[in-house]
């Protein structure tokens, strides 16, 4: 029985690559996402049994995507996606709820095994996911007490990224179905847990745990590797 795949990727280009790979690999591919507030609403349309999740999303990183989804979906098989292999997105990852990891440097080859291996309800780590971060994640997932500490609720996450981005109190509002109340909200505690009102350093602390991209002429673009 062929997997049901659910391809998230926000660069257009390589959404497709991706589903030309794995439609020579006989997977069934139901649906694609480019950021990860899409891909929650197509998941919830389509039900796949696997979904290859890019980490680093506008409007809604992979991390977090993975947890929502994983909380709506559990038996769904998350294989992460990313060009950052350090310890603690891989991490990040696994406990959010993906069963394995590849990274976007990988061969197509590898790519179908870890899809395979993780809808076969199995664990996947690419070759180039290096044995020391991976040493390090798997530890922490052990023993969460020694791993590094996320000061801000899911929910903060969401605002504060949409904040990065410089989308308005009133659009991230309807971004996450929540008042504008609610968001106000959010964000003092943001600045408060942080200990800044300086937008400029919240937007440093959202780019430094990966919740938004860097800024790059005027645009928010990927960082480091191909992408």
């Amino acid at each position: 029985m062929q997997s049901r795949v659910l391809i998230v990727e926000d660069e257009v280009t390589a959404r497709r690559a991706y589903g030309r790979i794995l439609r020579a690999a006989r997977f069934d591919l139901v649906g694609e996402a480019g950021d990860g507030r899409e891909a929650l609403r197509v998941a919830h349309a389509t039900r796949p049994d696997a979904v290859l999740m890019d980490l680093w999303m506008a409007r809604l990183n992979g991390w977090d995507a993975t947890r929502l989804l994983f909380e709506e979906q559990p038996q769904v098989r998350i294989l992460a996606l990313s060009a950052l292999d350090d310890s603690e997105s891989v991490y990040r990852a696994l406990v959010a709820g993906a069963a394995g990891f590849v990274s976007k440097y990988s061969p197509p080859a590898e790519l179908v095994a870890g899809l395979r291996a993780v809808a076969s309800g199995l664990q996947f780590f690419c070759s180039r996911t290096c044995s020391r971060p991976l040493e390090r994640a798997l530890a922490w997932q052990r023993d969460p007490g020694a791993a590094p500490k996320d000061l801000l609720t899911l929910p903060e996450r969401q605002v504060l990224q949409l904040w990065a981005e410089d989308c308005s109190t009133a659009d991230s509002a309807a971004d996450l179905c929540r008042s504008v109340k609610t968001v106000e909200s959010h964000r003092a505690s943001i600045m408060r847990k942080l200990e800044t009102r300086d937008v400029r350093e919240l937007r440093r602390y959202a780019v430094e745990r990966h919740l938004a991209r860097p800024r790059e002429g005027g645009r928010w673009e990927r960082a480091g590797g191909r992408w």
